[in-house]
């Protein structure tokens, strides 16, 4: 679930790695333990510099994650529920969703000088056509039926042409226009959308370049060019699933160190880069050790 997904910590990386310095942001709801339990988490937090949000809330001063249903009337193919506002992104609905984001981000962040990270957190869907694989592959057959009703005739090879541009200019304006609509009416804050960029580099062996971003992988990110430009902050996740915890110490290192590079190869100048770090091994209660 991606309620779930960024309860986490993120550290900020100085791309000048010789400054060696960094700051932590607590991404962790903890103001119901704390009400709940009499802690005060803030001190301890602070304590080892940790910057936490007023009150330990989940949107707040250093740090906005907005949800999907939270903000406009993002579509997407729910496993339970069918099709969400449309099920998939079109551009005749995009005015609209903008129009109910706008509502949703000045409510969610109510301070115009709001100057922390803001993270939009869309994972239903990618905007890159080759990544709509496993359960996202009903996107692009969805994509595909669209453009067969109106070409009957054309071949399969041309319909799917036309489907992969067709979605990726869609989902392209949908994130760039909304991402471009939050950075309007926050200006001060950095804005990222989450898990962006991605490496899907899970199967390496025995040697550390085998962790780096594919050539493929790297091509298409630069497909993505226009996310690398608008955005200023890049929000990668180095979450380590379970599958990660049957490499050796050298491989989680080598793992870890492909999301990061990605980052920073496709980062802009004056783009911060807050990766997305869990203390517990991913969808587990198991906690991550040293």
């Amino acid at each position: 679930m991606a309620t779930a997904a960024l309860l986490s910590l993120i550290i900020t990386v100085a791309l000048d790695i010789t400054e060696a310095n960094f700051d932590i942001i607590w991404n962790v709801p903890t103001f119901m333990c704390s009400g709940s339990f009499g802690l005060n988490l803030t001190k301890d937090l602070l304590k080892y510099n940790i910057l936490v949000n007023n009150k330990e809330s989940f949107v707040g001063d250093k740090i906005a994650v907005i949800y999907d249903y939270k903000m406009g009337i993002y579509p997407k193919i729910d496993s339970k529920d069918g099709d969400i506002n449309g099920g998939i992104p079109r551009l005749d609905r995009l005015e609209k969703h903008l129009k109910i984001a706008k509502m949703n981000v000045s409510q969610l962040i109510s301070n115009p000088d709001f100057s922390g990270l803001g993270v939009i957190d869309w994972e239903a869907w990618r905007p890159s056509w080759d990544y709509l694989w496993g359960p996202l592959k009903i996107y692009q057959n969805r994509t595909i039926k669209l453009i067969e009703k109106d070409n009957p005739s054309s071949s399969d090879r041309d319909i799917e042409s036309a489907a992969k541009d067709l979605w990726e200019e869609t989902a392209k304006q949908w994130m760039l226009r909304t991402l471009q609509l939050a950075k309007r009416l926050r200006p001060k804050g950095r804005w990222c959308y989450y898990h962006f960029p991605d490496c899907y580099n899970y199967y390496g062996k025995d040697h550390p370049s085998q962790y780096f971003c594919s050539d493929r992988t790297s091509s298409i990110n630069d497909r993505l060019s226009w996310m690398w430009d608008e955005s200023t902050a890049l929000c990668p996740s180095i979450y380590l699933h379970e599958e990660q915890f049957e490499y050796n110490k050298s491989q989680q290192v080598w793992y870890t160190f492909g999301r990061l590079a990605e980052a920073v190869r496709v980062s802009r100048p004056q783009t911060k880069i807050y990766p997305y770090m869990n203390y517990l091994v991913h969808k587990s209660r198991v906690f991550v050790s040293k």
